[in-house]
């Protein structure tokens, strides 16, 4: 059986060595197609990859901020905050109330930043310390 099996292979060899041009051109071939795939997979599982989760993992990336506004009451802000998919939850005020202009004696320059609401275990910020 193995006798066989080297004669196959024998006569294999013998035949891809003989037509040596087409063999060259299989192999031009095979590589024309194997290598832009191999970019493209390693593309997606490096670079893609690394982007996704990237978003994923940043907390700021999972903030949800309402664009309109509405009145809601300290009982439905406990019931969301109580929800299993809330990790996080402090009530902001509305967009006018929290904007400021910081002026320093220091310097010119007037500078207009939000006061934004926060508490203990904020995943946004850096992790409390004890």
């Amino acid at each position: 059986m193995f006798r066989n099996l080297f004669k196959i292979f024998g006569l294999a060899t013998r035949d891809y060595l003989h037509e040596w041009q087409m063999s060259v051109c299989f192999m031009l071939g095979l590589a024309a197609v194997l290598g832009p795939m191999m970019v493209l997979f390693g593309l997606k599982f490096g670079i893609v990859g690394g982007m996704m989760d990237q978003l994923i993992e940043d907390p700021g990336n999972r903030e949800i901020r309402p664009i309109g506004s509405g009145r809601y009451d300290r009982a439905w802000l406990d019931s969301v905050r109580e929800r299993p998919d809330v990790a996080f939850l402090v009530p902001r005020t509305r967009s006018i109330a929290a904007t400021i202009d910081l002026a320093s004696a220091r310097s010119s320059r007037i500078l207009p930043v939000e006061l934004i609401a926060s508490a203990s275990g904020d995943p946004l910020l850096a992790a409390d310390e004890p």
